[in-house]
């Protein structure tokens, strides 16, 4: 994660100062936040959860650049959305999701480079025990929670398309992704019925 972290901060740098050269509005003054003082421009970032900045303050290397940072931390994609939309940030990283919805919205954004990761099995669909549902069929009329505008949604399609569902054969519960582990019974265990990449 932490060299992908840098390799895309790179890009987003690259991208950001490009578009500073040519006009763009920045700010004039550091945040004090990234390089040394007296940085000609600060670059907003849009992370999330800290998984860039933490890295890079960790290692050393967003110090001594020749732009300053200034961080502003978001719990998913869709509010990092907003934020370009708001104009409040100048770069960020988002799941695919949120970035062809922030691109087919014009939320003044754009899709400047793309990581491809392996498959990645640490999304599970989960069910309470005694729910009846034991196979991915099983969702057909049932309430499915997950954070809308995510990879999270794109997720649960991509599984229910894999049984011929779509959206409109289940019952779509928007749940906050900072609630999702408490969405179902936190007392109660749940067992993943489906845990593979689609």
């Amino acid at each position: 994660m932490f060299r992908i972290s840098i390799r895309l901060l790179s890009l987003a740098v690259a991208a950001a100062l490009t578009a500073t050269a040519c006009g763009s509005s920045a700010s004039s003054a550091s945040s004090g936040d990234g390089g040394g003082g007296g940085n000609a421009v600060t670059l907003r970032v849009g992370d999330q959860n800290k998984q860039l900045e933490e890295p890079l303050d960790l290692s050393g290397q967003s110090k001594g650049t020749s732009y300053g940072l200034q961080w502003s931390n978001f719990l998913d994609g869709p509010h990092m959305d907003a934020a370009f939309a708001a104009g409040k940030i100048d770069v960020g990283f988002l799941g695919d999701s949120p970035a062809l919805l922030a691109t087919a919205s014009g939320a003044n954004a754009v899709v400047v480079g793309a990581l491809k990761f392996q498959p990645n099995s640490a999304y599970a669909l989960v069910a309470k025990p005694g729910s009846g549902i034991t196979t991915l069929a099983d969702l057909r009329g049932k309430k499915v929670a997950f954070t809308q505008a995510t990879a999270l949604q794109g997720y649960a399609l991509q599984a229910l398309g894999t049984v011929g569902l779509t959206q409109k054969d289940i019952t779509v519960v928007n749940v906050p992704g900072a609630s999702l582990g408490t969405t179902l019974n936190p007392v109660a265990q749940t067992r993943p019925f489906s845990h593979r990449s689609y």
